[in-house]
């Protein structure tokens, strides 16, 4: 049967078939809209369902790791360090905070190279050892640095000193790559604070000690002795918490120094870092 519509002059003539096929046109768009519109949903309750387990999992890996830290900060003001990791050769003390195994390693501030006092050529190595730079490009970088802190710095900060790791992405040249590649051998000193001290270097520096002079790299290496955190009284450490939180391994890092605080701890934090998925860790690695 077909029907018959006019339009002015001319005359469209629809089939029962063509009017099957236009129904079926709309049926089949419509099941189209909703299917993208489920697999929307879908999708977006997987991404929320995905940020919830790592907001979870951030929040326990910063309560575990602060409590383990709180430990052994502890234990080395009673003057009783568990081990020396033989990697590092740094104080460190495994524990167990809850369901969730940490271990906590203690760098001494002075052991860092220091981006607020080292010369040049040790930047230069610095940027060299873990800033994938060759040597052209970390000279005139190092340059850039020293050249920050004493007139760019004193211009733009009014001191021309870092006040903290992540200022040195203000030096033109400096981008966030560099600075993930060095920010475990670095730290920024307040004024007043003694120069670095070799012999207390994680092996992450002496790694560039060891392009600037291999024998004296080496003799501290193996004549290293339990002193890094043996004292009762607190310097200024930088304490790295590894804390696994299922097939996760995550980082918490935080900065102290002696000095009562109003809670009567001999200790106190000068500097607490976000924490992040340690690299390696099988998350990471999918």
């Amino acid at each position: 049967m077909a029907r018959a519509y006019f339009y002015g002059a001319k005359i469209a003539v629809v089939t029962n078939s063509q009017q099957r096929g236009v129904a079926l046109a709309i049926v089949v768009w419509f099941l189209a809209a909703m299917s993208l519109l489920v697999s929307g949903i879908v999708f977006q309750a997987r991404v929320d369902t995905r940020m919830a387990q790592l907001h979870a999992a951030k929040a326990k890996a910063v309560a575990a790791g602060d409590g383990a830290i709180q430990l052994m900060l502890a234990n080395m003001q009673a003057r009783s360090p568990q081990g020396f990791d033989q990697t590092n050769r740094l104080p460190t003390m495994d524990f167990e905070i809850g369901d969730y195994p940490v271990t906590v390693r203690l760098v001494p501030v002075a052991g860092l190279i220091d981006l607020n006092s080292a010369p040049a050529d040790i930047l230069a190595l610095l940027f060299i050892a873990h800033g994938g730079l060759d040597d052209g490009d970390a000279q005139f970088l190092a340059g850039s640095v020293v050249k920050w802190r004493s007139v760019t710095g004193r211009q733009q900060a009014g001191s021309g000193r870092f006040a903290a790791i992540e200022d040195v992405l203000r030096v033109e040249g400096v981008t966030r790559t560099l600075l993930d590649g060095i920010r475990d051998s670095v730290a920024v000193s307040q004024k007043g604070q003694s120069a670095m001290d070799w012999s207390m270097a994680p092996s992450s520096v002496l790694d560039i000690l060891a392009l600037k002079n291999p024998g004296r790299a080496s003799s501290m290496i193996n004549g290293f002795k339990k002193r890094s955190g043996a004292g009762a009284a607190v310097g200024a450490y930088r304490l790295d918490a590894l804390v696994s939180v299922g097939d996760q391994q995550w980082l918490r890092r935080r900065w102290a120094s002696g000095g009562k605080t109003a809670g009567g701890l001999p200790w106190r934090y000068t500097r607490t870092e976000a924490p992040r998925v340690f690299p390696g860790s099988a998350s990471d690695e999918s």
